[in-house]
């Protein structure tokens, strides 16, 4: 049976109408072998839109592909993770406001500022660019906004730290974790 495209799932669930590029670049982000993506992208191209469509994606629609990496009652999570956590909490809001605005609005149990709790058992988390903000989270899929322009420290603090300390979460499950480096081009 073939997998519901991520474009058409943000056409009929979500009732979003994507240029033609952007459904291309969501869908080639669901294929299989693809686990990692770099979109970097001008500003104002839907970036971040299409983050949020792909997050969505992956709450429901490889839900079950999650819970079956996961212990019985474990929460899977989805982060936004960006240089501090106001700029998280806007791709966390991204989030929200599609969810609010289709049918999945009412598997909302829980939110924060910081989370949405849907649920399947699916978590969204805004964390900042920290590599302890996120260890320990069984991690489907990770979000890194504006990664370019992360800023470099100690081995916690830069946008290596935060990759470094999610990338091994996303392992847990196989080649359905997804990770998604957005950037503005940057020189």
């Amino acid at each position: 049976m073939s997998q519901l495209k991520c474009s058409d799932f943000a056409k009929h669930a979500l009732g979003l109408e994507l240029y033609p590029m952007q459904a291309k670049i969501l869908d080639r982000f669901f294929t299989p072998g693809v686990s990692n993506a770099i979109w970097a992208l001008g500003r104002r191209s839907g970036k971040t839109l299409m983050a949020a469509v792909a997050c969505i994606y992956m709450c429901f629609v490889l839900e079950e592909d999650y819970r079956r990496k996961v212990r019985k009652g474990e929460k899977f999570y989805i982060v936004t993770v960006a240089n501090s956590q106001d700029q998280a909490r806007i791709a966390l809001n991204n989030i929200r406001q599609l969810i609010f605005e289709s049918p999945f609005a009412q598997e909302i149990v829980r939110e924060t500022a910081d989370i949405i709790e849907i649920s399947n058992g699916c978590v969204f988390k805004a964390v900042p660019t920290s590599g302890r903000a996120a260890r320990g989270l069984a991690c489907a899929g990770a979000v890194f906004d504006e990664l370019a322009f992360a800023t470099e420290g100690d081995a916690n603090s830069g946008g290596r730290g935060i990759y470094d300390a999610l990338s091994p979460a996303i392992a847990q499950f196989g080649g359905k974790g997804r990770i998604l480096e957005l950037s503005s081009p940057w020189l």
